[in-house]
């Protein structure tokens, strides 16, 4: 797809802190360099989505959370204004070499995700995720003839021009517009596999919608195929489920600040003293 385009241009160059910082990206989006990637990204896009559904790489249960503190809080104001504008330099980049190879201003994505039958690919998955809801949702969408379901999609996720079947249990299929999408490995300096696109997702609630025709279901296990079948309303199974997900990432916990003192455990509760207590009948009285 860039062969033409880098004939002429070079590669985007990358400062060597943000070559580190990719290569956490490579394995895991939600590892901690991964998460300080997402947290300039969402300062550059102006995303917010906390409170009430915040991003998975906050999760208090998400692996490496308390390395993500520590890395963040490593670099000085300066130093993370200095990455999020080298990051904003890069997608601008990035956005201006597609819009030239592809004046549409979109660009057809898939990706696979939520993996079900192989084990090599579990770490994928988060204690937080109910792995089961996106791809019994668009099982049973297809099945009572549904035009499209809405999913929880990470702020910064991974896509390609083509999805794996070994990565997940549910495929999809977006047109990205290209002013969200943050950086393509294949024109960049950097750590990343080829064919690795990063995108935004800028929506405040986490939620992008797809047609029913980009969704497909790879391997989904008998077990939910039967509950999906033997259920008496497949229009009803099908708004109950959309409205777990909806809900899902409301129940997402929000991580702690890890704390160095091993005496802070649990919330602290001021309780009064009998002195207290009187002051406080004393001055209700005296205000009369």
């Amino acid at each position: 797809m860039f062969d033409a385009w880098l004939i002429t241009n070079q590669k985007i160059k990358l400062s060597t802190k943000m070559f580190e910082l990719l290569t956490g990206v490579w394995h895991d989006r939600l590892n901690p360099k991964a998460i300080v990637i997402t947290y300039l990204a969402t300062r550059n896009f102006g995303v917010v989505r906390f409170p009430t559904r915040p991003d998975r790489s906050v999760d208090g249960k998400g692996h490496g959370y308390r390395e993500a503190v520590e890395l963040l809080d490593s670099f000085t104001d300066s130093e993370l204004d200095t990455l999020a504008a080298e990051l904003r330099s890069i997608s601008s980049a990035t956005q201006n070499a597609l819009q030239s190879i592809n004046p549409t201003g979109q660009i057809k994505l898939e990706r696979a995700l939520a993996p079900m039958g192989k084990a090599q690919y579990f770490g994928a998955n988060r204690e937080c995720d109910q792995i089961e809801l996106f791809p019994m949702l668009a099982f049973a969408a297809k099945k009572a003839l549904q035009p499209s379901i809405c999913l929880d999609i990470d702020i910064v996720s991974g896509w390609s021009t083509t999805s794996l079947q070994r990565y997940g249990t549910l495929h999809i299929t977006r047109n990205w517009n290209i002013g969200d999408i943050l950086l393509v490995s294949d024109i960049l300096d950097g750590p990343l596999e080829s064919n690795e696109w990063l995108c935004v997702n800028t929506n405040p609630r986490g939620l992008v919608e797809f047609p029913i025709s980009n969704v497909r279901v790879v391997g989904l296990p008998e077990e939910f195929i039967e509950k999906i079948s033997n259920h008496r309303n497949s229009v009803e199974l099908v708004k109950e489920l959309q409205k777990k997900a909806h809900l899902a990432p409301t129940e997402r916990g929000i991580a702690l600040r890890p704390s160095p003192f091993w005496i802070r455990k649990g919330t602290p509760t001021y309780k009064p003293t009998w002195v207290d207590k009187l002051r406080y009948l004393f001055a209700r009285s005296s205000s009369r």
